[in-house]
């Protein structure tokens, strides 16, 4: 006896209606498969919306994964199977001929058929299809019409977010507030205004409420015009709900957040940042600045094995010694360009193509030879090419101030080491 396969599909509800219920399929499908004496040995039921191919519906998509299982695959409608594109019931379609397998819509007869038994399998397949098609489309668009609708009205077209409940009739609903969740929220914005962290405030909304809470849940509620009585959609505000906080006290917890996401590394600048960033002579990865606030404790350290650091008041005065005093001339870098005789080749296979179209064989042939010419050429790369200057380095650092030297520092490597000690290099040391 041949085996069936039931495929189901429940939409989620639109405009209120929940369209052919699974029950309602399951029935439908299996009188079907009685009537022409096929066996049913499972059903795959599936509650989606949208076009979600059939290979990747979760219950479906498992059944069709063993296809040994079972010999054909039977649906009470099209849409049931696929609401999908072209590329989705090729994909269907593709799998069915590579495993031997049938799919069978319902009808009052043998079933709609692919692979086709016949030119009226055929045509019948492929209206069946875009029927599917169009009735995702106009599901869709009732869809949009009903969010348009409320819309206009200053309905509720979104979840009702902590501190709400729904109320009132289909096409007309509002939020109503939670007065023991509205408390729990003017905590959560009191909260975040006075400067508690987003972690902090998630962890305490866990405790008040028994709800698993996290810091972008905490930063969603913040930045929630709802809570301040505005209704958006899209970013426009189109209606008003009760407020749970005025919107002044949702402004000042936004501007709380702004001001510290601005913070670098959680704390405020240094009012005396480091001149410069130094590579151990050691291992040659890079040395930082670290310390307490005395200036005379700070030092730069390397974090790898040796722990090697320098006292930085003493590093900084020599590196600056060294600049000021320097007699190396400036080096100015200039940038050559090279040639690649690209634009040529290009003007010349243009001027070919124009003769061979007015038949000029002579010059198409003087044009193939300098073509040729053109493309054995050896090209010639970009080159930096670096001019001395009449003044010198240490001219030039002795009129900067401390921000502009560590600013052009960045160019330069400083490197130190424990037994040869501190060594400035300039960019141009290998030019």
């Amino acid at each position: 006896m041949t085996r069936a396969l039931i495929a189901a599909r429940k939409s989620t509800k639109v405009d209120g209606k929940e369209g052919y219920s699974l029950h309602t399929q399951d029935d439908y499908a299996r009188a079907f498969c009685e009537r022409l004496s096929l066996e049913v040995v499972g059903v795959a039921s599936d509650t989606i919306s949208g076009r979600v191919a059939p290979v990747d519906r979760k219950s479906l998509g498992a059944w069709l994964a063993e296809p040994h299982r079972f010999d054909v695959v039977v649906a009470y409608r099209t849409d049931r199977l696929s609401r999908g594109n072209q590329e989705d019931w090729t994909r269907i379609e593709h799998w069915a001929t590579e495993h031997g397998k049938a799919l069978i819509i319902v009808d009052s007869s043998t079933g709609i058929r692919y692979p086709a038994r016949d030119d009226s399998d055929y045509w019948q397949w492929q209206a069946t299809k875009r029927e599917a098609g169009r009735e995702w489309e106009n599901a869709r668009e009732r869809s949009v019409r009903a969010q348009q609708a409320l819309v206009a009205k200053g309905a509720v077209t979104f979840q009702a977010p902590f501190g709400y409940r729904i109320a009132g009739e289909y096409m007309s609903k509002v939020f109503e507030v939670v007065p023991e969740e509205a408390e729990v929220v003017r905590g959560v914005f009191g909260r975040v205004t006075e400067g508690m962290s987003l972690r902090e405030v998630a962890e305490w909304f866990t405790e008040a409420t028994g709800l698993r809470c996290g810091p972008t849940r905490i930063h969603a509620m913040v930045n929630s015009w709802t809570y301040a009585g505005r209704l958006e959609r899209n970013g426009e505000h189109y209606g008003d709900c009760p407020e749970i906080i005025s919107p002044g006290e949702l402004v000042a917890a936004q501007k709380a957040l702004r001001s510290r996401a601005k913070k670098s590394g959680g704390g405020r600048p240094s009012a005396e940042p480091a001149l410069m960033s130094m590579t151990c002579g050691e291992c040659g990865s890079r040395m930082y600045r670290a310390g307490n606030t005395a200036a005379d404790a700070r030092a730069y350290y390397c974090k790898g094995k040796h722990a090697f650091g320098v006292d930085a008041k003493s590093a900084d005065a020599f590196v600056l010694h060294v600049l000021r005093t320097s007699k190396e001339k400036e080096k100015v870098p200039t940038l050559i360009k090279g040639k690649d005789w690209a634009d040529e080749i290009e003007t010349c296979k243009r001027d070919r193509r124009q003769a061979l179209e007015r038949d000029d064989i002579e010059k198409v042939l003087l044009l193939t030879e300098t073509l040729k010419e053109l493309e054995a050429r050896e090209v010639e790369p970009d080159r930096m090419e670096v001019t001395e200057t009449d003044r010198t380095y240490g001219d030039i650092f002795s009129a900067m101030s401390r921000d502009e030297i560590r600013a052009e520092l960045k160019k330069w490597e400083v490197m130190a080491d424990p037994a040869k000690g501190i060594k400035v290099i300039s960019p141009w040391a290998s030019a």
